[in-house]
């Protein structure tokens, strides 16, 4: 069975990887499509003021219906508490004034397993993380709409969530 070919980011890396290199070198990035996810403009949030990472460091794949493609399985609460100390120490390094949680996984790993994204959207909520912390749907939920209308106003509703964390991203550095 022939390996399936992905795209690589390893021509991106820094020879000398440092936390600042590392996020330097991802903010020029174009191992893959993602790069061109034009929302963090469309708020008004510069890329090379933030550090993306995942809640999840390896990931549970399950072919697809039709068995042509792999998809990403919803990881296991617990295999969300055992990466925690990656995340821990990630916000440690980074010391955030702003924490953007994509999705019910990244929220639930951060905020506790009964925090709702479909409720709590855009809105910023206590937290010892960051002095602001926030919850939006994950980008891939836009993908999977219905409709080409459903997902124009779904990319549209993703960047409020995301125009709301700039004006706080923007406030805070002003202060600062």
């Amino acid at each position: 069975m022939a390996k399936e070919k992905f795209p690589t980011a390893a021509a991106f890396l820094p020879r000398k990887p440092t936390l600042e290199a590392l996020r330097s070198a991802a903010a020029q990035c174009r191992g893959c499509d993602l790069w061109s996810d034009e929302a963090l403009i469309a708020a008004g949030i510069d890329k090379s003021n933030v550090y993306i990472t995942n809640a999840v460091k390896h990931f549970n794949w399950a072919p697809d219906q039709r068995g042509k493609r792999r998809i990403h399985k919803k990881p296991r609460y617990s295999e969300i508490q055992a990466c925690r100390p990656w995340l821990d120490a990630e916000i440690a390094l980074t010391r955030p004034r702003v924490i953007i949680c994509l999705g019910a996984t990244a929220a639930q790993a951060l905020l506790g397993k009964e925090f709702s994204v479909m409720r709590q959207r855009g809105k910023f909520v206590p937290s010892s993380l960051a002095p602001r912390v926030m919850a939006t749907v994950h980008p891939s939920s836009i993908l999977r709409a219905q409709d080409d209308e459903s997902r124009r106003e779904q990319k549209q509703t993703f960047i409020g969530d995301l125009r709301i964390a700039a004006r706080e991203i923007h406030r805070l550095s002003r202060a600062a």
